[in-house]
This record gives C-alpha cells, sequence and structure tokens, in this order.
C-alpha cells in the first residue's frame, strides 16, 4: 500500500481554481502552495441567529449575517482518504449475473450546482 503526498509544491500562476468548470464565480475549489490538492474553500456557517438569519464566520467567531462580511476559509478536501471497490460474477448454465460496487471515505462533499444557482451575488442564475 502506498500514500500519495498530493501537497502543492509551487505557485502555479493561474490555476487557482480547480475542479469547478464553468463555475469561476463561485471558486468553490483552490490550489493553495502548502496546502493538499482537493481543499474545498468557502464560507464556514456557524448556524442562526435568534431571529432564524444565517450567520457566516467573519473571522472572529462572532459571525455576519451576510456572506460579503464573512472570511472565506479552507472547509474541508474533496478528496478520499481511501477508495474500495468489489466485482464478482455469478454463472449458472446460460445465465450470468455481475456486479461491481465502488465506494470511498474519508471526504467532504460540496454542491457544486447549488452554490451556483443559489449564488445571490449573480442575480442571472436562473
Amino acid at each position: 500500500m502506498a500514500k500519495l503526498d498530493e501537497s502543492l509544491k509551487g505557485s502555479y500562476v493561474g490555476a487557482t481554481n480547480l475542479g469547478t468548470p464553468g463555475q469561476e464565480a463561485t471558486q468553490l475549489t483552490r490550489a493553495v502552495e502548502g496546502q493538499p490538492l482537493g481543499i474545498l474553500y468557502g464560507y464556514k456557517f456557524l448556524g442562526y441567529d435568534a431571529a432564524g438569519l444565517y450567520l457566516f464566520d467573519d473571522g472572529t467567531g462572532k459571525g455576519v449575517h451576510e456572506n460579503s462580511g464573512a472570511q472565506r476559509m479552507i472547509i474541508g478536501n474533496g478528496l478520499p482518504k481511501f477508495e474500495f471497490g468489489w466485482t464478482n460474477t455469478f454463472r449458472y448454465h446460460n445465465f450470468d449475473f455481475n456486479f461491481f460496487l465502488r465506494g470511498s471515505i474519508g471526504h467532504e462533499l460540496i454542491n457544486t450546482f447549488r452554490a451556483f444557482y443559489e449564488n445571490v451575488n449573480n442575480a442571472t442564475n436562473y
């Protein structure tokens, strides 16, 4: 078994938005020197206030209501720590049945379509 070191070792100008084609305005993934590849970059959701409004982390831990005042930060990693699969075939006379199961664990997911279409900063996303 081998471990892949996926850290970015140098500065690559123009290659900061990786993995979200067509969504340059949302920039959900980034390539940052010294950080692993596959990091998810965005606003950290803290919860709701007493009025039911969203609270985003502004870096102080108190929270702000609008994401424009919030601080964007690393919120996860989209690369799995482990991937696995299993395939099998059953045969009986002229009948065969095969299947393949695949999975991965140890990563976070982001709904990129929702991030694009529910982005309040771009009113043309409909």
